[in-house]
């Protein structure tokens, strides 16, 4: 099998299991006491303080919004807990956009597909202008927390 094919198997399987046990973490979160669920608007608030925190390079910024148990999965397979993240944050020459959000939620969680076009570099390696991401947030008080971002773009190329 060709090593590009067996990279892109990988890496949709990858996406794949991030994605089950994404669901099963929203699932699990169903005890959660009656409330509202969480809007588009909700949504969209919630990654641009992501991404407004992710864009200004702040990393005690960014901290703040992390969950203690954040983990990043990233499109070439290198994954981070949260300390690591903070030391492998993402650079952007422009505030990223978003489009095409789908929220599915209970009361405190929040589980949001969307794309994202951008400029951005990993580790000093160029990453896909236009790529789908998967963020998922637990809300504490009225802040939502990131729990898990999956970032679907290609790096390196």
């Amino acid at each position: 099998m060709a090593k590009g094919v067996n990279i892109m198997i990988q890496r949709r399987a990858l996406g794949l299991a991030f994605m089950a046990g994404m669901a099963g973490l929203a699932s699990m979160a169903s005890y959660s006491p009656a409330g509202a669920a969480a809007s588009t608007e909700d949504a969209q608030a919630a990654i641009d303080g992501f991404l407004d925190a992710l864009y200004s390079g702040d990393s005690a910024r960014i901290e703040a919004i992390l969950a203690p148990e954040f983990q990043v999965l990233r499109g070439d397979g290198k994954s981070h807990d949260r300390t690591a993240y903070l030391q492998a944050l993402p650079k952007y020459k422009f505030r990223p956009k978003t489009s095409d959000l789908k929220v599915t939620s209970n009361a405190n969680m929040m589980v949001v597909s969307y794309l994202i076009e951008s400029d951005q570099t990993i580790d000093d390696e160029p990453v896909a202008p236009v790529a789908p991401r998967l963020t998922v947030f637990r809300r504490e008080g009225s802040t939502w927390l990131v729990v898990a971002h999956s970032n679907f773009a290609q790096v390196g190329k």
